[in-house]
């Protein structure tokens, strides 16, 4: 049984919005998306919030397309604003309610929105799961992720790992004598779950192969494509030195220092 209490938080809003409120025609998905922006903002006796599309939707339980949708209905009635871009868009309650539009001058009549002859809002006639494309000037201001300090530091580290796993490849590649489909190699570079000790044993096993009697035989004609060499991980193989009849095998004794 839910048992909700004012000393656990409340929503302040004056009564002359409330009453303002009152004689505008909002649709249902207009007013659940209002009401989760009072709650974001005054709520926290705030005038600005930078609010996520997931937390409109787990606000409102809204379609997250929908939400977009109805926002832009907001803004082009002047009932919200907003602010900024990408992971800085900031909204805001138009609190100067006679900008509004639609909003009823006389209590004595319907607001023109609310006839026999006109049809339901277009939400209303869908599913709210329902998906459906958005026009480009919408798209654009969604946020690419949620906006909060999790999710910046988890961008932060992919962006991280990725850009140590293109110098990685530059160091193999530098380092590869055959120099053939560099895109198809990075693929599947790509694919190597690689760590400093693996990328050390690889060039490793470059060096020493590049001393073997297949590479060095025809002025490297058998040298394997770098693709190849990768994807049968070849840097686990036992090599014979040129001029030697000993196998030579990599042990953690061979790991140079590259990184």
């Amino acid at each position: 049984m839910a048992k909700p209490q004012v000393e656990n938080g409340h929503t302040d809003i004056a009564n002359e919005i409330v009453e303002a409120l009152c004689r505008i025609n909002l649709t249902s998905y207009e007013g659940r998306v209002l009401w989760a922006l009072f709650r974001k903002t005054y709520g926290w006796h705030k005038v600005w919030d930078r609010i996520s599309y997931t937390q409109w939707v787990e606000i409102t339980g809204i379609n997250r397309w929908h939400v977009a949708r109805t926002i832009k209905q907001l803004q082009d009635r002047k009932i919200i604003t907003q602010r900024g871009n990408g992971y800085k868009l900031e909204y805001s309650f138009q609190k100067d309610y006679e900008q509004w539009i639609g909003l009823s001058r006389s209590n004595n009549s319907l607001p023109n929105e609310v006839t026999v002859e006109k049809s339901l809002p277009n939400e209303e006639k869908s599913l709210p799961n329902e998906e459906k494309p958005l026009p480009n000037e919408v798209t654009n201001s969604l946020p690419n992720e949620v906006n909060t300090k999790e999710k910046k530091e988890t961008i932060q580290k992919k962006r991280q790992k990725k850009e140590d796993i293109t110098k990685s490849f530059n160091i193999f590649w530098q380092a590869y004598p055959k120099k053939v489909a560099k895109s198809d190699a990075e693929k599947v570079f790509n694919r190597i779950n690689l760590n400093g000790r693996l990328l050390n044993t690889i060039l490793t096993a470059i060096e020493l192969a590049k001393k073997s009697e297949g590479w060095l035989k025809e002025n490297g004609k058998y040298i394997p494509y770098p693709t190849t060499w990768l994807n049968g991980k070849r840097w686990e193989d036992e090599v014979v030195i040129a001029g030697s009849k000993q196998e030579s095998k990599l042990g953690e004794d061979h790991w140079p220092k590259h990184l």
